[in-house]
C-alpha cells in the first residue's frame, strides 16, 4: 500500500510540474487553471498539502535555471522511448537516465534516432463515444480515436476541447503527447519488465514525461 501511495503521489507531483511548465512557470493556482486542477486532483488522492507546498517552492526556486531536454533511447526489447526532462543540471540528469536505461539492458541514443518514430498530437480523455458523436468530432478536426481517447492536431487542441465541452461531453486529461507510429508488440512478461523501467524513469524528480513505443499483447 505504501508503494502504491508513493507511486500515486509521484504521478500527482508530475502533473503539478507539467501544469507549472505549461503555464509558463506560473506557480500560483489562482491564475494558473491547469495547476489548480492538478492540485485538486492531488488533494483527492490525499497528497499532503505540505508536499505540494514544498514542490511549488522548489519549482519557483529552480525555474530560472531550468533547461528542457528530450532524451531519446531504446529500452529493454529495443522499445523506443522518449524522456522529457526539466533540469538545472544537464550532466547529472544525463548520467542518471543513462544508468536507468543500462540497468534494464537499454541505452540512450543519438539525437533524432528515436523521435522520428513518434508523432506529436493532442490527447483528450473522454467517456465512450457513439458513432454519431465520433463523426461530429471528425468534422471538428479530430484525427483519430483510441481507447477512451480523442486524438487531435496539437495546434487545434484547445479549440477542440472547447467544442467538446460545449457538446456536454465529460472530459478528463487534455494535453500534448508523443504517440508511436508503429508500436512494438510485447508479451505480458516483457511488458512487466518494461513497466519497471518506465516506473524508475518516472520516479526521477527531473523527468516530466515518458513516452513509450510499445503495445502489450
Amino acid at each position: 500500500m505504501d508503494k502504491k501511495r508513493s507511486q500515486l503521489f509521484t504521478r500527482c507531483a508530475k502533473e503539478i510540474m507539467v501544469a507549472v511548465r505549461q503555464g509558463g512557470g506560473n506557480v500560483n493556482p489562482e491564475t494558473n487553471s491547469m495547476l489548480r486542477s492538478a492540485m485538486e486532483k492531488a488533494r483527492q488522492a490525499n497528497m499532503p498539502k505540505e508536499n505540494m507546498v514544498r514542490l511549488l517552492a522548489r519549482l519557483e526556486e529552480k525555474k530560472d535555471g531550468l533547461v528542457s531536454l528530450l532524451l531519446e533511447g531504446f529500452g529493454c526489447f529495443s522499445v523506443p522511448i522518449l524522456v522529457e526532462v526539466e533540469t538545472d543540471n544537464r550532466n547529472r540528469i544525463l548520467s542518471e537516465i543513462k544508468t536507468i536505461f543500462r540497468k534494464f539492458g537499454g541505452s540512450l541514443a543519438e539525437t533524432g534516432s528515436v523521435k522520428f518514430q513518434f508523432d506529436r498530437v493532442g490527447e483528450v480523455e473522454t467517456d465512450g463515444l457513439s458513432d454519431e458523436v465520433q463523426l461530429e468530432l471528425i468534422d471538428m478536426g479530430v484525427i483519430g480515436f483510441g481507447e477512451g481517447l480523442v486524438l487531435v492536431e496539437v495546434d487545434k487542441l484547445d479549440e477542440v476541447v472547447k467544442k467538446m465541452k460545449g457538446m456536454g461531453l465529460n472530459l478528463g486529461r487534455a494535453e500534448p503527447t508523443m504517440r508511436i507510429k508503429m508500436p512494438k508488440e510485447l508479451s505480458e512478461s516483457e511488458a512487466e519488465k518494461l513497466g519497471d523501467l518506465v516506473l524508475m524513469l518516472e520516479e526521477n524528480e527531473d523527468v516530466v514525461n515518458v513516452f513509450v513505443g510499445a503495445d502489450y499483447v
